[in-house]
This record gives C-alpha cells, sequence and structure tokens, in this order.
C-alpha cells in the first residue's frame, strides 16, 4: 500500500485544565507528550505494524522534527524512501489540546500542504494493490493533478482510499466531488459524512443517512462514530459495527488506526463487515496510549481483538488465499 499522505510531530496536552486562559496566566496539566502523528504518518505506521508493505510519500521539513519522524516511521516498519526534504519549510506540527471526551487542535501547515502531484513519480506506484490519500483537505497541494493521478493508478488496477479528514475552511469543497468516481472507499467520521452530504446537495443529518447519500457517489462509504462503532453502505448493502470498550487516554489517531484496520482486512478479502470489526479494534485500541501510535496493533492482534482469529469473513480471492503455511498473514499485500 502507498499513502500519499502528511507525517509530522503532535505536542499532546493532556489533563488538567486544557482550556487555555489569555492573560498570562499558568495552568498546570497532567502532561505533555511529542508523538508521530499526522493522518499519513499515524495510517502509514498502523498499516506496518498490521503486517502490509507500506510505503509513505509526503515531504518533511530539513529540521530535528522531520528526521525524527521519519526515523520512527522507519522503526515501524514504514518504507520513507520517498518521503521528501523541503529545505524552506518547517514540519507541519499540531497540537493537541486533550480531554478523555473531546479535542482542540491548533496546526502549523508548514510541509504539510507542500506534497503536489509533481512529486509523485508514477513509476511508485506500479505494482501497487492500493493507493491511500490522507488528510485531503489539509494536503492543499495535491489538489491541482490529483484526479490525473488517480486515473493513472486505477489503470493499473489499484484500488484507492481516501480519507477527507476535516476542512478548516469550513466549505468541504476544494474540488473533492471530482474525485468520487476514482474511489473505491471514502472514509470519514461523522461530522466530515455531515458536511460532505450537505456539500453534495445531500440532506446530511445521521451518520446512516450521510452514508447513504454519499453511497449514490461512492462505490463503499464508512463512517466512523467514535465510542459507537463504525457503519459503512455500499452496492451490498448497509452494514454496522458497534463500538468496543476501552480504558481511553485519548482519541487521537483513533480514526487514522481505524482506516489501517479496516483496509489491512479488506484487502486481504475479509467482507465488509469483518473490516468494519478489525477496524473498530484498532481504532479502541489507539485510545487507550497517548497520541495516535503509542498503541498500534499487530495483525495477530487485531484479528483477535476483532474476534476473527484468522478466520470468519475472509472472502476468496483478492488477498484471502495467500496465508503462509502458518496461519500468518505475508508481508503484504502492497
Amino acid at each position: 500500500m502507498v499513502i500519499l499522505g502528511e507525517a509530522n510531530l503532535d505536542v499532546v496536552v493532556r489533563g488538567g485544565d486544557v482550556v487555555p486562559r489569555f492573560g498570562q496566566e499558568e495552568q498546570l496539566v497532567d502532561a505533555v507528550d511529542i508523538l508521530l502523528g499526522g493522518s499519513g504518518g499515524i495510517t502509514a505506521a498502523a498499516a506496518a505494524m498490521l503486517s502490509l508493505r507500506t510505503t509513505l510519500v509526503g515531504i518533511v521539513g530539513d529540521d530535528p522534527a522531520g528526521r525524527r519522524v521519519v526515523e520512527e516511521l522507519e522503526q515501524k516498519g514504514v518504507d520513507c524512501q520517498h518521503v521528501g526534504i523541503e529545505q524552506t519549510l518547517d514540519t507541519g506540527c499540531s497540537a493537541i489540546l486533550t480531554t478523555s471526551t473531546d479535542r482542540a487542535i491548533l496546526t502549523h501547515l508548514g510541509t504539510i500542504a507542500a506534497l503536489e502531484t509533481r512529486h509523485v513519480n508514477p513509476t511508485w506506484l506500479e505494482g501497487v494493490d492500493h493507493v491511500h490519500v490522507s488528510s485531503y483537505f489539509l494536503q492543499s497541494g495535491l489538489h491541482a493533478g490529483l484526479g490525473e493521478l488517480l486515473d493513472e493508478v486505477r489503470r493499473s488496477g489499484s484500488t484507492i482510499s481516501l480519507d477527507s479528514n476535516w476542512d478548516p475552511t469550513g466549505t468541504f469543497d476544494s474540488g473533492i466531488a471530482g474525485l468520487y468516481d476514482r474511489l473505491d472507499i471514502l472514509l470519514v467520521n461523522e461530522s466530515e459524512a455531515d458536511r460532505l452530504a450537505r456539500a453534495g446537495g445531500g440532506t446530511g443529518g445521521s451518520a446512516a443517512r450521510c452514508a447513504s447519500e454519499l453511497a449514490q457517489l461512492i462505490p463503499l462509504v464508512v463512517v466512523k462514530r467514535g465510542s459507537l462503532g463504525a457503519l459503512a453502505e455500499g452496492r451490498a448493502g448497509a452494514v454496522e459495527c458497534p463500538g468496543r470498550p476501552a480504558g481511553v487516554v485519548d482519541s487521537i489517531g483513533a480514526g487514522d488506526n481505524f482506516d489501517a484496520g479496516f483496509l489491512a482486512a479488506w484487502l486481504r478479502g475479509f467482507d465488509v463487515s469483518s473490516s468494519l470489526s478489525v477496524g473498530c479494534a484498532t481504532g479502541s485500541a489507539s485510545t487507550e496510549a497517548p497520541g495516535g501510535t503509542s498503541r498500534q496493533l499487530s495483525w495477530r492482534e487485531a484479528l483477535a481483538q476483532a474476534g476473527l482469529h484468522g478466520g470468519g469473513g475472509e472472502r476468496a480471492g483478492r488477498y484471502g488465499d495467500r496465508r503462509q503455511a502458518d496461519g500468518k498473514p505475508p508481508r503484504g499485500p502492497r
């Protein structure tokens, strides 16, 4: 799998009164962690932990933050040979103020918006089973030419997914509707689903209604619902997966870990219902430690927590028949 995405550092402020008060008042909090972040970086790290051969295509700055990002991704098993170094921009960074139920995010874009399609050599995508686009709205540099690049990806036989993430402009436009007919899967949370459905002329509202409206345009729409689990709607109908109990530290990166879990199962040939279960398992587990990369499951752990144990839900074809003799998944697909 190739991820066209951003990777940066997250400065996570947890506990106590994390709502800042201006006027030079000093407040005490429980913890501050500096962790690998960015939707693309978190998803890539999780996918590699789930035994997918994962390559990240992105941009970091020529600074200590950028070097740390690449080092931590490589330690997770992510191929970073196509992560470029930008000399004139800082590596992006997000300051996240988080409680157990909500969070506020302040992001310095830096290199997050620097990736453009001209940086992506089409040969890097040859022979790849799947391409995932993360943080579409933050990666504004990718917007021009992305449709044409995804056309090439489709012609090569690869499947494509996209996670929009939140649009800081509030418009939820920026040409995203023009990509719908190139996608196999759209992954969004409830708020994003509502805004995208309304931007597309729908009524929005409940997660199920938004998924139904968006599924008129995209083969498979997956809506992440936090502690309520997830649902999906596609040509085979609607499927829901309940949430999983967790000792929540914070929810940072839970959706990105969900993406990796869902895709790891779907690419191996599991049906949508089982893929949702794996996604809920990986997303839930990530909430049990700070940030998005402190608690990421292996493929075997994800299957066990999803109650699949390497069996039910896997369909013939695709990657379901490529297990090794000992029952372990291969180091793939790409």
